[in-house]
């Protein structure tokens, strides 16, 4: 008889049933409201497997939550919020479950997300993603199981290895899936590259500003998304000791920024071509590397990394504590028997 093992690992829960909160409406608003008061919760909005639609959380004293919403600053939010907590309060119901039942992935998830930043705060890890119930994470280079690789001789580019976790539902089981990827990660601000060129007088910010026009590059303009433009002259301000770019957005419009705030775009080949050419910086054999670390299938991964990276996964994120009830994690891979 034969089998496949797949990168899903069984979440085993201490208790076989959990007490939540219900409420029987669904209501994504009141989701979002107590995710934002760090509270556990999830939306079904289907019934399945006699787990009704409407709004699960774990057990917590709403007034002591209205309390903590007084203390938001902004009013509008605070009425909001209030206003939310206020009308659940009325059709609240309390019911209990499967624990490894399909809604408790969501709010394991979330607990799963708390612990990932709760280690960033710690510096040990870097979160690059969370939400849509993926989570990607890489190790710091402060820490030891770092498997980072950067570029020469300035460091501007660096190879991580990335772990992307999900809580998956399978045969009223739940289970963490694990992948991991090489992904390359850059720190190319205009002020880290302008200082590398002005450096031991190697040139003036006159020439600097020559080889450096025309550059596409990337910044934040009014905590908005990301905005693109072109750089354009570049100038030292004394009153803030600092160096500023002029910006020739894609509207033609101008716009001065801190070199600090200011990222050359590392999609295009030009950058690509001016940090090699021009600063010196080793970079066109980094996405060969990469291919090279990431061309392992799936099932390869499995024997050959996986096994051993899940081992480290469960030291450093288990076990995990759902309303008093406990998740371990079962580093045996999930087998399934294929037909004769």
């Amino acid at each position: 008889m034969s089998f496949i093992e797949l990168n899903l690992f069984r979440l085993v829960p201490s208790e076989p049933e959990m007490r939540l909160f219900y409420y029987p409406e669904t209501d994504t608003v009141l989701v979002n409201i107590l995710r934002s008061l760090n509270v556990s919760s999830a939306c079904m909005p289907n019934d399945f497997e006699n787990i009704a639609k409407g709004v699960y959380f774990e057990p917590v004293d709403l007034n002591d939550l209205i309390q903590k919403a007084d203390q938001i600053k902004d009013m509008e939010r605070r009425s909001s919020i209030k206003r939310g907590l206020m009308k659940v309060q009325i059709r609240l119901k309390e019911v209990t479950i499967p624990s490894a039942g399909y809604v408790i992935k969501y709010l394991l998830t979330h607990v799963l997300s708390n612990k990932l930043r709760e280690l960033a705060q710690e510096s040990l890890i870097k979160i690059r993603r969370r939400g849509y119930g993926v989570l990607e994470f890489y190790f710091s280079s402060k820490n030891s199981r770092s498997k980072q690789v950067t570029s020469q001789p300035y460091g501007l580019l660096s190879l991580n290895k990335c772990y992307f976790l999900r809580v998956q539902y399978l045969s009223g089981n739940l289970y963490l899936q694990l992948q991991t990827s090489f992904r390359i990660f850059s720190s190319l601000t205009l002020d880290k590259v302008l200082s590398i060129m002005l450096a031991d007088n190697r040139l003036s910010l006159q020439e600097a500003s020559r080889n450096l026009v025309g550059l596409p590059v990337i910044f934040s303009l009014n905590k908005e998304g990301p905005t693109l433009g072109y750089i354009g002259t570049l100038g030292y301000e004394p009153s803030t000791n600092e160096y500023v770019v002029e910006i020739v957005c894609q509207d033609r419009k101008i716009i001065k920024q801190p070199t600090k705030q200011v990222r050359l775009n590392l999609i295009f080949n030009r950058t690509k071509k001016f940090l090699e050419k021009t600063l010196g910086e080793k970079i066109s054999n980094f996405e060969q590397i990469r291919r090279q670390l990431s061309i392992k299938t799936p099932l390869s991964k499995m024997k050959e990394e996986i096994s051993s990276e899940i081992v480290e996964i469960k030291k450093l994120l288990f076990p995990l504590k759902l309303n008093n009830i406990q998740y371990d994690l079962n580093t045996d891979p999930l087998k399934i028997t294929l037909p004769s």
